[in-house]
């Protein structure tokens, strides 16, 4: 069980949406030998202010000697009674001591992606490394998606082409 909160910018002029999201699950974990496990978690996303767009989304996987492979579902994302679909495959390797060889493959579709015109599914990819120090989980990667031509954004909140990212968390 746990939760997680950000502040939200939908970033659409003349919309005064939630400033904040606050998300909420549980889920149940087990190991089947030493090199299989699997997951199945229920999320419950929160955005007070627009209680509209709150929606529930549930995720099941198996990871099996580095790689994961994971299904997730709503039928009413965002609030709007559409369904959408997420399935990943992942694989991470340990090359060095601390040091990991992460890459990712998703693939989405749904109505709530299906614009009806022709533009209903999409792929999204990431290759990246990663290490921890003195508790701090560190990490740089490339994403990009196959979303090209009028959908391809390059810039801004909504940018979906070819991109950096690095990162640093702390799990408490």
């Amino acid at each position: 069980m746990g939760a997680w909160g950000s502040n939200v910018d939908f970033d659409e002029p003349g919309y005064n949406g939630p400033d904040v999201e606050i998300d909420l699950y549980a889920g149940y974990y087990g190991e089947i030998n030493d090199n299989t496990s699997y997951d199945i978690t229920l999320y419950r996303y929160n955005y007070p202010g627009d209680s509209e767009l709150d929606y529930l989304e549930v995720s099941a996987g198996v990871d099996f000697n580095g790689f994961r492979a994971a299904y997730w579902y709503t039928n009413d994302y965002g609030g709007s009674d559409l369904d959408l679909h997420y399935t990943e495959l992942n694989y991470s390797w340990e090359f060095t001591d601390d040091w990991s060889l992460d890459l990712h493959y998703g693939y989405n579709f749904g109505d709530a992606i299906d614009d009806g015109e022709g533009f209903d599914s999409y792929s999204d990819y990431s290759i990246g490394v990663s290490t921890e120090v003195s508790g701090f989980g560190i990490s740089v990667a490339y994403l990009d998606t196959d979303i090209d031509g009028d959908y391809e954004v390059n810039s801004g909140l909504y940018k979906n082409s070819g991109t950096l990212l690095a990162s640093v968390s702390y799990a408490f």
